[in-house]
């Protein structure tokens, strides 16, 4: 997918809510990679790296003698990974701009190949599972993670926030993006020759917090977009935060985040 036409905000105007999607998503995925096992010393390429959330979380989970090398399309996600990360005093990663689908990483090279929230925004998903098949060793884990935006709900419903998602996936589909990988994820996975593969599914929900406003902020994100392409009109788009607004502020509602899929299985090793 094009930066330029990416439904959400990149660089600095998107760096805090990816870092709050990794505050509602982040303990999920460290428990997908403690049953990877023992990977200190290990090297991750982490695709769709984004801000480096990610990226600098696996650095501490590797350790000094393990690396990151944390890959994103966007220029200007990079420069805010990398600024970030040199704040905090990290050391043993890289970040480069590349595409997903072409990464340029030296072939099975890494022990992960890692990526979330990346496959439900390329038209060819495939392409980049086999670009990350082929980044591993033998033996090396491909790790993916993505979503079902049909799975966000608020409880009572209110019809409301049912659309911020309504919005959201006609967006995605309008990029070609598929908002709903979630649901084949294993079979794309299982698709590439991983053996061993496992699949977990899980699903955040929040009462009260910063956490419980991500949709909406997702929506205000996408607002430019959906607007400039005739998907909503200003109006709805008011009237819906509006009542969204107060959900959020109201503990008595409970807002559940998008559905994950974790997959994970091994690159057989050579005869």
């Amino acid at each position: 997918m094009n930066p330029e036409e990416y439904v959400l905000a990149t660089g600095q105007e998107g760096a805090d809510r990816l870092l709050i999607v990794q505050r509602v998503h982040g303990e999920d995925t460290a428990d997908l990679f403690h049953r990877l096992g023992d990977l200190k010393g290990k090297r991750v390429a982490d695709l769709g790296c984004g801000v480096g959330a990610i990226s600098r979380w696996i650095a501490s989970y590797v350790g000094e003698s393990g690396s990151v090398w944390g890959i994103d399309v966007s220029e200007a996600q990079i420069e805010q990974a990398k600024q970030l990360t040199e704040q905090q005093g990290i050391k043993n990663i890289q970040y480069s701009v590349a595409s997903a689908y072409k990464t340029g990483l030296p072939r099975e090279a890494f022990d992960v190949a890692y990526c979330r929230f990346l496959l439900m925004h390329v038209r060819e998903p495939e392409r980049v599972l086999a670009e990350m098949y082929s980044l591993i060793k033998p033996g090396g884990w491909l790790v993916v993670e993505d979503g079902d935006f049909t799975t966000p709900s608020c409880l009572p419903p209110v019809r409301e926030v049912d659309q911020v998602m309504e919005l959201y996936r006609l967006a995605g589909a309008s990029q070609g993006a598929d908002f709903e990988i979630g649901k084949r994820l294993h079979r794309l996975a299982l698709e590439t020759g991983v053996e061993e593969t496992q699949a977990r599914l899980v699903q955040p929900a929040y009462l009260r917090g910063i956490e419980k406003r991500l949709p909406i902020w997702s929506l205000q994100e996408a607002t430019p977009y959906l607007l400039k392409n005739s998907l909503a009109t200003q109006a709805e788009i008011d009237h819906i935060q509006s009542v969204v607004e107060r959900v959020i502020q109201d503990e008595t509602y409970l807002m559940t985040m998008a559905r994950m899929t974790q997959v994970w299985g091994k690159k057989p090793q050579k005869a």
